[in-house]
């Protein structure tokens, strides 16, 4: 079973746009759309996800934006996948997202991610992120789920990253990127080429000019965060 998991809460009219619009496309593939979802959203969208067939956990929010790793482990049909990808719900899934997803699937690696745009700047981008059963079964160990329950208690706007570099480093020998060119050191990607006008994990609603403020925000943040995985790693070694 191959999943695609999403994540709505906050302003989720806003936000589930690109989601809805591409259920088709997903389900054509047999692949199974999941959402965890915020239990402040309301009704309507509830409904109107119950129509499209699309499975739902609801859950109660610790931190401004600890939504943003739950799609990651807490829908129970991410246990029995054989494959899940998480995805932004602001964005639309196309053909040649498909193809780089299909990749991976097929491939030995057990990590994926896309790097489709000159702000994907970091190890793994939280909506453009791909991987199989080791990192199912990492998500459920002990250590682990202490380490996720610290950082949503008290999440923030890139809060996701702190876990998201840990598991990098954790797979980054069976990882399969993607990527237009940026690369970290000692790593080996898979080239491609995109268009500005239209990229894997292209925000619906975010301009181009809070595309690279955003970027800014997140190099800015950049070496707190390795700091911090670099303790987590250390930690869970121990």
């Amino acid at each position: 079973m191959i999943v695609i998991s999403y994540t709505l809460y906050g302003d989720a009219e806003k936000y589930k746009k690109g989601m809805l619009a591409s259920i088709q496309r997903i389900k054509k593939e047999g692949w199974i759309p999941i959402v965890a979802l915020e239990e402040k959203v309301n009704l309507e969208v509830v409904e109107e996800l119950e129509r499209q067939s699309i499975s739902i956990v609801r859950y109660s929010d610790q931190g401004a934006t600890d939504g943003m790793l739950k799609r990651y482990y807490l829908h129970p049909a991410i246990r029995s996948a054989e494959c899940v990808f998480v995805r932004d719900t602001d964005s639309i899934i196309d053909d040649f997202e498909i193809q780089l997803m299909k990749e991976f699937i097929s491939s030995k690696a057990i990590l994926h991610t896309i790097r489709s745009h000159q702000n994907h700047d970091m190890p793994l981008m939280g909506g453009l992120t791909g991987f199989k059963v080791p990192v199912i079964e990492f998500f459920h160990k002990e250590k682990v789920k202490l380490i996720l329950k610290k950082i949503e208690k008290k999440s923030i706007y890139g809060s996701d990253q702190k876990f998201l570099i840990l598991l990098y480093q954790a797979f980054r020998n069976s990882t399969l990127i993607h990527s237009t060119g940026n690369y970290f050191k000692d790593e080996k990607v898979n080239l491609i080429i995109c268009n500005d006008d239209q990229y894997p994990g292209k925000s619906l609603i975010t301009s181009a000019d809070s595309q690279v403020n955003i970027a800014r925000e997140i190099k800015n943040y950049k070496i707190k965060v390795r700091m911090i995985a670099a303790k987590l790693i250390i930690a869970m070694i121990r």
